[in-house]
């Protein structure tokens, strides 16, 4: 930050007056989001623009969990076709995870990697097709609605942790690594990348307003390291396996990889930069 976040409460004066400016969706980002489907109630689709993609690009991922222990993932990087209005893909792959009571990957079992199919909007709802998966042709999926944490969560479960950590001492690593893992599943919890985000900035300032100067130094204080752990654990996630591992959050490896769990944390970070400094 070039500015300590203590601009918030400054923010906080002027809240009222802000404007919430949506840039105007395109036909293609009408397909982003999290969708489910009311029969299948278990299963979750996300659709998420694709990184480093030209904007025509989109990952699509479904979860369906039979169990708290498995689930089935249906991974698919579709193009936006406009003569059709769809998302198409070729490649798509079914996966059958095996979790372990922490959370840990026990197994992975490829079903299938060579799907071809599309989504297609449909008076809000979008349609699957598939040409491995039977069940695609009954899924009407409705658009979740979009999520924001209360003030009291974003105060326990973001800017307490922060604070809290306490780098420079004994076993302070193995916290920070701690803590790096549960705020990326707390981020991930409210897919802050699409979250109400009205109700989210406003939040944020009301939680940052009721913590005392202390806690708010320290979160000031401690942010860059959590960022910086972060950064490392998405583009180098072996080199510092080990200390997640030992801090009894060797899920990590699952949500680093996610690309809505990298999303959702990026937007979290982006809306306490921009809110810090206005930048």
């Amino acid at each position: 930050m070039k500015k300590t976040v203590t601009l918030f409460v400054v923010l906080a004066l002027i809240v009222s007056s802000w404007a919430v400016a949506a840039a105007e969706e395109t036909a293609a980002e009408r397909f982003c989001g999290r969708w489910q489907d009311p029969y299948y109630g278990r299963a979750i689709l996300t659709i998420t623009p694709a990184e480093g993609e030209d904007g025509t690009w989109f990952d699509a991922v479904i979860r369906w969990g039979s169990s708290a222990s498995s689930e089935g993932v249906w991974n698919m990087r579709a193009q936006y076709d406009a003569a059709d209005d769809a998302l198409v893909y070729t490649g798509g792959a079914l996966t059958y995870v095996e979790y372990a009571e922490g959370g840990d990957v026990v197994s992975e079992d490829i079903q299938w990697d060579d799907a071809v199919g599309r989504f297609t909007y449909d008076s809000g709802v979008l349609l699957w097709a598939d040409s491995r998966e039977e069940r695609a042709a009954e899924f009407r999926l409705q658009p979740m609605p979009k999520l924001a944490p209360t003030a009291q969560e974003l105060r326990e479960r973001y800017f307490a942790p922060v604070a809290d950590w306490a780098p420079g001492t004994a076993g302070s690593s193995l916290k920070l690594a701690g803590v790096c893992a549960e705020l990326m599943g707390f981020a991930n919890e409210y897919c802050m990348w699409d979250a109400d985000a009205p109700a989210l900035r406003a939040n944020l300032l009301e939680a940052w307003s009721t913590l005392d100067e202390t806690t708010r130094r320290r979160f000031d204080e401690d942010l860059p390291e959590v960022e910086a752990l972060m950064e490392t654990a998405m583009s180098d996630y072996d080199s510092v396996a080990g200390m997640f591992d030992d801090a009894g959050v060797a899920y990590m490896a699952n949500l680093v990889r996610d690309d809505g769990c990298r999303r959702s944390w990026q937007a979290l970070m982006d809306y306490t930069h921009g809110m810090g400094d206005g930048e």
